[in-house]
C-alpha cells in the first residue's frame, strides 16, 4: 500500500533544511554524513540533500577544506556527473543539494550480476570515464571513485559524492590513511602518490577506476584489504588473468595500464581511457536493468522506541503492542537492520531522549512517537529522525476506530519503510478478531515486561488463543509462555500433556514462526528429547539468526553439553537482543563461573539481589555459586546481604519466591557453616519429587546432589547418581566443573554418569555443530579460565 493510500497524514511541522528544502526519506548514511530527498520548495523539484556530520565549531580544518572544494564540483555539467546546486548551513550544520538520481549503486549491481564479461565492464567503464574527464575538464579530482560513489540509472551511469575531491595542483597530504578515510579516500582504491601524499592529478582517478574494472571482472580488489598499502608503490599491479585465464587481452591491457604504479604510465587523461573501453566494449549497453530498481539495498539501520502513552495509565500495553508490532514489520524488510524491540524498550529506559538512545543502540535512524485514546478512538503518531544530524525525517499522524487500532502499526509501518526507500514486503496483520486481539496484546504486554509474570499473561494468552488458533503471533507467544512457566511452576503429568499438544501443534501449523519452532525446541529439551530439541532451534535460527529465545535455549543446552566457551557467546548475543530475558543473566553468570571468572559472575548476579531489585533465580544462582566455591567468607558476607534484602524487600516479584528464599537461606547457611544438620539432609531427600519431566527432574537433583555434597556426604551422593542416569542426564559441564564433585572425580560411578551423559548428548551436538555457521555471532570472546 502506497503512502497515498492510507488513511493518515504527513504532518507539515517537519522543519525545512535552510527553509527552503523538505527532507522526504533517507537514501544512505556514511562516515561524513546522510544524504536525503528532499523537496526544493523554492523550485518545487525533487533533489538529493548530503548533510555533512559536526557542527561549524567540530568540523576539522580538513573538513572545511572539503567544504571549499565541493563547491569546485558545480563547475561540472554532464550526463555522467550528478550535478551540485547548492551549499549552505543549517543549525551549524553544512549540508550541499545535488541532483536526484532514481539509480542503484555499481555495488550493488555487481552484488546482483556477480563476474561481468568484458564487453559489459568495459561499457560501463566508458561512462564513469567520461564522467571522470568532464570533471577533469573543470579542475576537479574526484579523490575517492569507488563502486559505491558510482550510481546506475536506467539511462545512465552518473558518478556522485564529490565531497573528497579536491582542485588540481592542491599537494594536501593524505594524513591518517585507512581503510575508509573520507577527506583522502578509500584505501583500497586509492593511487599510489595519493598514499604517500604526493601531488595528484586525473591519473589518480584513472587508478581507480582500473581498481573498479579489476573487480567487475575478476569479484576481487587488486589490492586486497589488509594487504600492506604502501606495497602498491613499487609492486606491479596483479594481472587479471591469473583469476580470470580467458579475460580479453584488450581488456586486460587497458585495466593494467590504468593500475601502472607510476602515473606517466597510465592513460594521459580520462577521455583516453574512455576511447580505449569504447573499442573493447563493442558498443554494449552500461546502465543497469529496471529489474535492479525493485531490489534495492539499503545499508540502514532502525529502532523502534517505545511509543509514549498520552492517555490512561491501563493503555500501556497497547502503546507498547503497537510499537512491538511496527519493530516486527520493519523487521521483514531484508534490506533493513531492525533493532529488536526489546533491546529498544531496555535502552530507552535510560530516558535519554530518542536521539541519544539511538547513537547508543548503534542505529542509524530511530523511531519514537505517542499513543492517545479518546473516546472510541485511537491515535498514533510517529516521528522517524535521523541519529548522525538530528534532521526529523517524517512525522506521520493517524487516527482509527479503537477496533482497529492494529492497522495504525502496519500503516506506520509502511510509510516509515517508504521514508527508509524500501520496498513493502508482504503483510502479517493481527488476527481481526478484536477480542483476541486485545487480550493478545494485554497478554504480550505482560510476557515481555515482567519475567515473573507471566503467570498472570497466561490467562490472557490462553482465552486469545482459543478464540484464534490459527494467528502466527498469538499462537507463538502463547506457546512461548508456556514454556516459561513450565520452569517457573511445573504442571501436573494432565497439564504437561496439554502443554505439549499445544506447543507441538503451533510448530505444526506456524513452521515459518521462530517462537513456534522455539518453543518446540524448549520443550523438547525439556522432556529430554536432545535431538529433536537441537533440531527445532537450528530450525528457528535459520529463520531468524539473532532470535534472543532461540539463542538463549541453545546456550542452555551448549552449557550442559560440555560447551561453555560456546555457550557464553551465544549467551551474550541473547542478551544483546532482549536485556529483559532474565534466564540469560543467571546462564551467562554460571558460564563465566565454570570457564574461571568467578569474580565476574558474582557481579552478574548481585546487580538484581539488592532491596531495590531482588530476582529470586538471581538470589537462586548466587547462592548456588557462592556454595560452588567453597568461601565461608564470601558465603558470610552473602548470607548477611541476603537477610537484609527479604527484610527490606516489600514484595518480591514471583509467585515461588517462598520456596527459593528458603533454599537460598539454607545454601548460604551451609556455605557460612559447612553444617547440615540430618533432619536437614533428610529434608533435602523429601524434596528431590519427580514430575515427570525428565530435564526438570535432572536439575532438582543436581541442586540436592551439590547440598549434600558441600556437606561432605558423599554416600548420600552416590546413591542419587542412578536416579539422575533415569532422569536423562546430561551436564557434563557441571560433572567436569562443579568443585563440589572434585572429591568424586576418581569414583566409576561418576565415570559412568558422565559417560552416558556423553553420549546422550552427541547426536543433538552433532546437528548444533553443523549449523553453527547459522548462528555464530560477532561478540567477545568468552572470559580466560583461571
Amino acid at each position: 500500500m502506497g503512502q497515498g493510500e492510507v488513511d493518515a497524514s504527513v504532518l507539515d511541522d517537519v522543519p525545512l533544511l535552510a527553509g527552503r528544502y523538505r527532507i522526504t526519506a533517507l537514501l544512505g548514511t556514511g562516515g561524513m554524513g546522510s544524504v536525503y530527498r528532499a523537496i526544493d520548495e523554492l523550485l518545487d523539484e525533487v533533489v538529493a540533500v548530503k548533510v555533512l556530520r559536526g557542527t561549524l565549531e567540530s568540523l576539522a580544518d580538513t573538513q572545511r577544506r572539503l567544504l571549499r572544494e565541493v563547491k569546485l564540483a558545480r563547475r561540472v555539467t554532464h550526463r555522467n556527473v550528478v550535478r551540485t546546486f547548492d551549499v549552505g548551513v543549517h543549525d551549524g550544520l553544512h549540508f550541499f543539494s545535488m541532483e536526484f538520481v532514481d539509480g542503484v549503486s555499481l555495488s550493488h549491481v555487481r552484488q546482483v550480476e556477480g563476474l561481468m564479461d568484458a564487453k559489459r565492464a568495459a561499457a560501463l567503464g566508458v561512462e564513469i570515464a567520461r564522467g571522470l574527464a568532464a570533471s577533469h575538464e573543470a579542475a576537479v579530482v574526484h579523490a575517492d571513485l569507488k563502486p559505491a560513489n558510482v550510481l546506475c540509472a536506467p539511462d545512465r551511469i552518473v558518478l556522485t559524492d564529490f565531497g573528497v575531491a579536491r582542485a588540481f595542483g592542491r599537494n594536501d597530504r593524505v594524513d591518517g590513511v585507512s581503510d575508509s578515510s573520507d577527506l583522502g579516500g578509500t584505501l583500497t582504491y586509492m593511487a599510489p602518490e595519493q598514499l604517500v601524499g604526493a601531488p595528484i592529478d586525473g591519473r589518480a582517478d584513472v587508478y581507480s577506476l582500473g581498481c573498479i574494472l579489476f573487480q567487475l571482472v575478476t569479484g576481487r580488489l587488486p589490492w586486497p584489504r589488509g594487504s600492506e598499502p604502501l606495497a602498491r608503490t613499487v609492486v606491479a599491479p596483479p594481472d587479471p588473468r591469473e583469476l580470470v585465464p580467458d579475460l580479453s587481452p584488450e581488456l586486460t591491457d587497458v585495466i593494467l595500464r590504468c593500475l601502472s604504479t607510476r602515473p606517466g604510465d597510465r592513460y594521459p587523461n580520462a577521455d583516453a581511457a574512455a576511447e580505449a573501453l569504447l573499442v573493447v566494449s563493442g558498443g554494449a549497453s552500461s546502465p543497469a536493468p529496471r529489474a535492479y530498481f525493485h531490489a534495492r539495498t539499503a545499508a540502514r539501520s532502525v529502532a523502534v522506541l517505545p511509543l509514549a502513552n498520552a492517555g490512561v495509565m491501563w493503555d500501556d500495553y497497547l502503546a507498547f503492542g503497537l510499537a512491538e508490532h511496527i519493530t516486527d514489520d520493519l523487521s521483514r524488510h531484508a534490506t533493513l537492520g531492525v533493532r529488536p524491540f526489546a533491546a529498544s524498550y531496555d535502552a530507552a529506559r535510560s530516558g535519554q531522549g530518542a536521539v541519544a538512545t539511538g547513537r547508543a543502540l548503534g542505529v542509524d535512524v530511530v523511531v519514537d512517537g505517542t499513543l492517545a485514546r479518546t473516546g472510541h478512538e485511537v491515535t498514533l503518531t510517529v516521528r522517524m529522525t535521523s541519529v548522525g544530524d538530528g534532521f526529523q525525517i517524517l512525522a506521520w499522524r493517524a487516527t482509527r476506530d479503537a477496533a482497529e487500532v492494529a492497522t495504525l502499526a502496519t500503516d506506520a509501518a509502511t510509510v516509515l519503510a517508504e521514508a527508509l526507500m524500501v520496498e513493502e514486503p508482504p503483510r502479517e496483520a493481527l488476527t481481526g478478531d478484536t477480542a483476541a486481539r486485545d487480550l493478545y496484546l494485554r497478554g504480550r504486554y505482560t510476557f515481555a515486561t515482567s519475567y515473573y509474570g507471566v503467570g498472570e499473561a497466561i490467562p490472557l494468552l490462553r482465552a486469545a488463543y482459543e478464540r484464534s488458533p490459527h494467528d502466527t503471533r498469538i499462537a507463538s507467544t502463547y506457546a512461548l509462555a508456556l514454556i516459561r512457566h513450565v520452569r517457573m511452576a511445573p504442571p501436573s503429568p494432565d497439564g504437561h500433556s496439554e502443554v505439549r499438544r499445544i506447543v507441538v501443534e503451533t510448530a505444526d501449523r506456524h513452521p515459518e514462526a521462530p517462537d513456534a519452532q522455539t518453543a518446540l525446541g524448549a520443550l523438547a529439551f525439556e522432556d529430554g528429547d536432545y535431538r529433536s530439541a537441537a533440531l527445532a532451534l537450528a530450525r528457528a535460527l535459520t529463520l531468524a539468526p539473532r532470535h534472543a529465545p532461540a539463542l538463549d535455549w541453545c546456550s542452555r543446552m551448549l552449557l550442559d553439553f560440555g560447551r561453555p566457551e560456546w555457550a557464553y557467546e551465544l549467551l551474550c548475543a541473547a542478551r544483546e537482543q532482549d536485556p529483559s530475558l532474565v534466564a540469560v543473566d543467571v546462564m551467562l553468570a554460571r558460564a563465566r563461573f565454570v570457564l574461571g571468572d568467578r569474580e565476574g559472575a558474582l557481579a552478574l548476579l548481585r546487580r538484581r539481589t539488592t532491596p531495590e531489585d531482588t530476582s529470586p533465580l538471581h538470589w537462586a544462582a548466587l547462592s548456588r555459586l557462592v556454595l560452588w566455591s567453597g568461601d565461608r567468607d564470601l558465603a558470610t558476607y552473602e548470607h548477611g546481604r541476603f537477610l537484609r534484602a527479604v527484610a527490606e524487600t516489600a514484595a518480591p516479584p514471583g509467585p515461588t519466591w517462598g520456596g527459593i528464599a528458603s533454599e537460598v537461606e539454607r545454601r548460604l547457611r551451609l556455605g557460612r557453616t559447612g553444617l547440615l544438620a540430618d533432619d536437614e539432609a533428610e529434608s533435602v531427600h523429601r524434596g528431590l519429587v519427580e514430575s515427570g519431566i525428565p530435564r526438570r527432574d535432572a536439575h532438582v537433583l543436581q541442586l540436592g546432589i551439590e547440598v549434600l555434597a558441600a556437606a561432605r556426604r558423599f554416600e548420600s551422593v552416590l546413591r542419587l547418581l542412578p536416579r539422575l542416569e533415569r532422569a536423562a542426564f546430561v551436564d557434563v559441564t557441571w560433572i567436569d566443573r562443579c568443585p563440589l564433585l572434585e572429591p568424586l572425580h576418581t569414583h566409576t560411578a561418576l565415570h559412568a554418569l558422565r559417560a552416558s551423559a556423553s553420549a546422550r548428548v552427541a547426536p543433538a551436538l552433532d546437528i548444533l555443530e553443523r549449523a553453527r555457521v547459522l548462528f555464530e555471532p560477532s561478540h567477545g570472546a568468552p572470559p580466560n579460565r583461571r
